[in-house]
């Protein structure tokens, strides 16, 4: 996991969160909050270790098509987190991928919404107002965003590199209906990077940022454990992550890193010549560190005005 923001609001990080007590307020909003196939990947075998077949060829295989009982999603997670003193809830607010049509029901496994995943209808966004219901009542947000293998996965690629179908829509309106005091954590899992230009444009921001990537069948509670403050082993992220219009200024066929016809801005944190969304390399951590009276390698004399720093 990578911990990209943690805003301090009167001197206090968003994160880690209190341990619940007298029935605080927690709602786990979105379509991967509750589901595993981003958990398990396209590798998980195909049956829990009860013998329940869960994943076949025949069914697609993989992604929102699965479902592993044997591996904690994350609202599961938070939910044995956070203890009975916490009032958990929630709601999916929509699928990770539309329809595909402009009109009709919200149907998540035809050709239409795998060729067109953001077009949405009335159907595939029904479910975001009682999301945004649960997250004004909340004391806590925490939205599980992002895609699995149904989206991108080995010979299909993405459409674009935003958040798939309605859920920059979801995160959106949670964003706007919140109250100032009410604690919102963003967290993605996905197998690459995502660009959340609009939810970093927003009035209201995430509080804190945590990418989950596409971890494996503990990866719910790794990051539940992780909200909690009960580890503090986050890493650095191992990509890019551009913003939404750099796609439609590079050629997708063109492999080419170094800045050129097609890729005018370059690619990789080596030749990329735009302002990235966030660095590669880029992370933090609970932990902050401050040096004083720090000496020089090369001279015996005290480095001036040290300041605090976080890594």
């Amino acid at each position: 996991t990578v911990l990209l923001q943690n805003v301090k609001r009167q001197g206090r990080a968003a994160l880690p969160l209190d341990q619940p007590k007298n029935g605080t307020r927690i709602a786990v909003i979105g379509p991967q909050a509750n589901a595993t196939g981003q958990l398990g990947g396209n590798y998980f075998n195909s049956e829990c270790a009860s013998g329940t077949v869960v994943w076949t060829v025949a069914a697609g295989g993989g992604g929102q098509l699965s479902s592993w009982p044997c591996v904690p999603t994350l609202v599961q997670a938070v939910k044995a987190v956070a203890g009975d003193a916490a009032k958990v809830t929630y709601s999916k607010g929509c699928e990770q991928r539309c329809s595909g049509t402009d009109t009709g029901g919200a149907n998540v496994s035809t050709k239409m919404s795998e060729y067109a995943p953001n077009v949405c209808n009335a159907a595939d966004r029904a479910g975001i107002p009682p999301a945004v219901a649960a997250a004004g009542d909340a004391e806590i947000v925490i939205l599980g965003l992002g895609f699995d293998t149904v989206i991108g996965g080995e010979g299909h690629d993405r459409l674009d590199m935003a958040l798939p179908g309605a859920q920059e829509e979801l995160a959106l309106s949670v964003l706007r209906a919140v109250s100032p005091k009410t604690t919102v954590v963003l967290v993605l899992y996905a197998g690459a990077s995502i660009s959340i230009d609009a939810l970093l444009e927003a009035a209201r921001q995430p509080d804190a940022i945590i990418v989950g990537h596409m971890p494996g069948v503990t990866g719910g509670t790794a990051v539940a454990e992780a909200l909690f403050g009960k580890h503090n082993d986050f890493g650095r992220l191992p990509y890019t992550v551009y913003p939404h219009a750099y796609q439609n200024t590079t050629q997708f066929t063109e492999m080419s890193l170094r800045k050129g016809k097609h890729t005018p801005q370059g690619r990789t944190h080596r030749f990329y010549t735009g302002t990235p969304q966030f660095k590669y390399g880029e992370g933090m951590s609970f932990t902050e560190f401050a040096l004083s009276n720090a000496l020089r390698a090369d001279a015996d004399k005290t480095v001036p005005q040290a300041k605090p720093y976080h890594v």
